[in-house]
């Protein structure tokens, strides 16, 4: 589970080994804490007046839905599309998110890949809710206030699921990840790697491999 390899990218060197599945959930978490100030914000000034009629209500629901959908978009798809497969988490626990041929998942990727983790199943929460705002959310009928929750007990039992399939899977993948080719990895070390000329000999398929410490002298003395 924990062995080393190595991946090439441009003049870079990565050592890698399938990561901890508690290292994997870890960066999810804090990720989640990174978005979570900002969803208390938009759930505080959404709810702060509570409006009277249904409809307004509703048109607020959708509002909040909207910026949480907006919200995910920015930290799990637009920051890991420029980060090169990395959310600020990830950085942190040294975690890269690879796509198959391209190297670095594209936009694309990123966007279906959150639509399984959080969009799609903040959507089905949304959409109970705004069910139970339509038959009425003061209503005091037992099967109204179900429904209303029904779509949080989903998308809890969907993480849970999601985890416990996570774990069980020898890569510690989900199965969005299988199907988009994608893998997570943890990153031991990068190196750059450098070619070497000689005034004779040009060394093209055998470069060495230096530490980034050592890079910036190495560049001065070939200067010099």
């Amino acid at each position: 589970m924990n062995k080393k390899n190595f991946l090439f990218k441009d003049n870079e060197k990565f050592e890698y080994k399938t990561p901890h599945w508690g290292r994997i959930l870890a960066a999810r978490f804090f990720d989640v804490l990174i978005m979570l100030p900002f969803l208390l914000i938009i759930y505080y000034f959404s709810w702060k007046n509570l409006p009277e009629k249904n409809i307004d209500i509703i048109l607020r629901a959708m509002l909040v839905f909207l910026s949480q959908v907006l919200l995910i978009i920015y930290f799990f798809v637009l920051i890991p599309w420029v980060l090169k497969g990395r959310t600020l988490s990830k950085v942190i626990f040294k975690l890269y998110l690879i796509q198959e041929n391209v190297f670095y998942p594209t936009f694309k990727n990123l966007l279906i890949r959150e639509s399984y983790f959080l969009i799609i199943p903040a959507f089905v929460e949304f959409l109970c809710k705004i069910i139970g705002l339509e038959l009425n959310l003061f209503s005091k009928d037992p099967i109204v206030f179900i429904i209303y929750n029904f779509g949080q007990m989903l998308s809890s039992a969907w993480y849970i699921v999601l985890l416990i399939s996570i774990w069980a899977q020898p890569n510690k993948l989900s199965w969005i990840d299988i199907k988009l080719k994608n893998k997570v990895l943890h990153v031991i070390k990068i190196e750059i790697m450098i070619k070497d000329f000689d005034d004779k000999v040009k060394i093209d398929e055998m470069p060495f491999v230096v530490s980034k410490e050592n890079l910036k002298e190495i560049m001065e003395e070939e200067n010099d």
